[in-house]
């Protein structure tokens, strides 16, 4: 299986490519952002894509993730919306998964979750 992975943050786009790999599938490629220039670089791959993993929010906190879902719709590919909420962003997150729900039938969502391993200083 062939992964194509959507995603800013560095943390994540290591974590997502080292999972891919160790649970056996292909990752072929990340982007950080959705436009003219890595849709024509999708475009050449598209053939060999078998799931997007989308983060909803690309570049800064906007919706350019559900522009790179509706592209896979388009194209009949599978793909999984991923955000980190926390506390703070749970309001916006809620209304992604709203819009989600709205816009495409039965996305999958999965969240982000960063535990911090360091020692606790006291």
């Amino acid at each position: 299986m062939n992964f194509v992975v959507f995603e800013d943050n560095d943390f994540f786009i290591d974590s997502f490519e080292k999972v891919i790999t160790e649970l056996g599938y292909n990752h072929l490629v990340t982007y950080s952002s959705f436009g003219k220039d890595e849709l024509k670089e999708i475009e050449k791959i598209v053939h060999k894509v078998d799931v997007f993993l989308i983060d909803i929010g690309l570049i800064d906190g906007s919706k350019s993730g559900f522009k790179v879902a509706e592209y896979a719709q388009k194209k009949n590919i599978p793909f999984i919306l991923i955000t980190d909420q926390d506390d703070e962003r749970l309001p916006s997150d809620l209304i992604f998964h709203k819009e989600a729900n709205e816009r495409f039938d039965r996305p999958i969502f999965l969240n982000k979750v960063f535990y911090d391993s360091r020692p606790k200083v006291t």
